[in-house]
């Protein structure tokens, strides 16, 4: 048996096929005609732009709509990319000055590569492997090489490949041949999990491939992260056994789709997604979430080598309102820094970049960056319930003169006489442990709270969350980190205000007691958690909540807090 990352939850059984990419075995050359060479360039170029469009209408031609809108906006985003002006003359001008199109595509693209890569985000940091495939198509076009055909492939098949790609996925769009995915490279975050999960494909990564050859009958345990080699009739049956009963479970969640979010006892709440594109957003609807409460903007911003314009931006937030046909769609402005770092903002290096220069801090320093986003997002709200939430607050005035500068933008909308929301509602991200310390002050000021857990608790716990050496102190069952959850939860209460969490600890069964209890009133997380978390909350009347929160809060260690809410838990199905 092999160990993987559980990369896409579900179960497979088939032989496997490998597919493996080329491998980047790039051999330098001396340019003999430039013209020639930039031609050759450009001709990659229009030949990848034309093989992705066809893929594009392929996955929207065979796939459900949430499945087709998440691909094309996947490979939608190489084509923005490649075709970026910016990109395109750093290429053409690297063969005029003697580098041959092959290596000039490979420098280019490794400055982005090395952007994602380097940020401690794990969901940024496996952008990366979105540039590299892109640089990896773009060299096997000049090379004349042709991507292996997986169009026709067999029933039961486990496809398999050194780095599964987004473009492998659009093959095999609309089939029901392949039953599970395996490869070394990619995470849980990177965008061919995101694709698998929503495809539906178990999923393990980070495993060795060197044994495993074409017709191995193999098993895939997605959610253990577990693929068994030539399996034995007694696994085959208790894997078929689990598949099963899996199925049934996700039969039984169907049922909570559509319908609110409720507790036994009857109290309502609300589950949100949350978002990085305007695909996410599709998805969101039609998973059945009650809104969007995180929109990640800074996403838009790493997709070009410049600023993307008030139009760019306004079209994005515009299509996510109307996506969600009138529910609320909650944008974060722009939150760069710590561990995202894009190279056209250009931000200086820091010892310590997450107690830096940083999000609503640098901001408030780039009026000129700041006011183009809260003017596309302003214009947007004409369009839906769109609301307004700024990143790492520390202080009352960083959200006062924040709503001077929205204040400002909303009088020149007024003159253009451009419609938007003008009882537009502007919330914070309770982030920090300065936010949780003065959120009673804060929540005067703001009209709602979305308390960000991944941040908090490193924060609060005084640990990176990028370092390995104190990972294990960044758990959001810290006594402290709790205290300082409730804390804000009671604060926006106390206030008539609302409060959300958006950072994973939403998603967390374990921690669902609690935060009922405490009376949170949306729970933010991925599209395919919707329905699990609401079947979670109906599991729960009040009165047990407060009767397991004043135990659990009466606890000294985060284990014995662990412990006692596994204990407790309730058992979906």
């Amino acid at each position: 048996m092999k160990k993987g990352l559980a990369a896409s939850d579900g179960i497979g059984i088939g032989k496997t096929f490998r597919a493996d990419s080329h491998l980047n075995n790039t051999v330098e050359y001396i340019v003999g005609d430039i013209d020639k060479e930039i031609a050759r360039f450009e001709q990659a170029v229009a030949s990848f732009v034309t093989d992705t469009e066809k893929k594009i209408e392929r996955v929207k031609t065979n796939n459900a709509p949430e499945q087709a809108n998440l691909q094309a906006d996947v490979l939608s985003g190489r084509i923005v990319m490649i075709s970026d002006p910016y990109l395109i003359g750093e290429v053409t001008n690297a063969i005029k000055s003697g580098q041959s199109a092959l290596i000039a595509v490979q420098k280019a693209l490794e400055v982005f590569e090395k952007m994602f890569a380097s940020s401690d985000d794990p969901y940024m940091a496996e952008r990366a492997a979105d540039v590299r495939e892109l640089s990896q198509a773009i060299v096997n076009k000049l090379k004349g090489i042709q991507e292996p055909d997986l169009s026709n492939l067999p029933n039961g098949t486990v496809l398999v490949a050194y780095e599964i790609t987004a473009s492998m996925l659009a093959d095999i769009a609309g089939s029901d041949s392949v039953v599970a995915l395996l490869g070394t490279i990619g995470g849980f975050t990177s965008h061919c999990s995101i694709l698998a999960r929503n495809m539906g494909l178990p999923a393990v990564f980070e495993i060795e491939l060197d044994d495993i050859k074409d017709g191995t009958t193999v098993i895939v345990d997605g959610g253990k992260g577990e693929v068994f080699l030539s399996p034995d009739k007694k696994n085959v049956e208790t894997y078929t056994a689990q598949y099963n009963a899996k199925l049934e479970l996700e039969k039984k969640m169907q049922a909570y789709k559509s319908k609110p979010t409720t507790l036994k006892s009857g109290e309502h709440t609300h589950v949100y997604c949350n978002i990085g594109n305007t695909s996410d957003a599709k998805a969101a609807f039609e998973s059945s979430a009650e809104g969007v409460g995180l929109f990640r903007t800074e996403f838009l911003y790493m997709q070009y080598t410049t600023a993307p314009s008030e139009e760019m931006q306004f079209l994005a937030y515009k299509t996510a309102a109307t996506s969600l046909n009138g529910l609320p769609v909650i944008i974060r402005t722009l939150d760069v820094g710590g561990d995202k770092d894009i190279p056209y903002l250009n931000l200086p290096k820091e010892e310590n970049p997450f107690l830096g220069f940083r999000a609503i801090r640098y901001c408030l320093t780039r009026t000129d960056i700041f006011e183009v986003q809260i003017r596309a997002i302003l214009r947007a709200s004409a369009f839906g319930k769109i609301k307004i939430m700024l990143p790492m607050i520390s202080d009352v005035s960083e959200v006062r003169k924040s709503k001077i500068l929205i204040e400002k933008v909303k009088k020149d909308l007024d003159k253009d006489k451009i419609e938007y929301d003008k009882n537009i509602q502007v919330g914070i991200m309770t982030e920090t442990a300065a936010s949780a310390l003065i959120a009673d002050v804060l929540a005067k000021e703001v009209d709602f709270f979305s308390i960000g857990t991944n941040d908090l608790t490193q924060y609060v716990m005084s640990a990176d969350r990028g370092n390995a050496d104190v990972a294990h102190l960044c758990s959001v069952f810290y006594p402290a980190v709790l205290r300082a959850i409730k804390s804000i939860i009671l604060a926006a209460k106390k206030a008539k205000i609302e409060v959300a969490m958006c950072g994973e600890a939403a998603a967390d069964q374990l921690m669902l007691p609690l935060l009922l209890s405490w009376g949170l009133d949306e729970f933010s997380v991925g599209a395919k958690s919707v329905l699990k978390v609401r079947a979670g909350i109906a599991q729960w009347d009040k009165v047990e909540t407060d009767k397991v929160e004043k135990h659990a809060m009466g606890l000294a260690t985060t284990d014995e807090i662990k412990d006692y809410l596994k204990s407790v838990v309730k058992v979906l199905g």
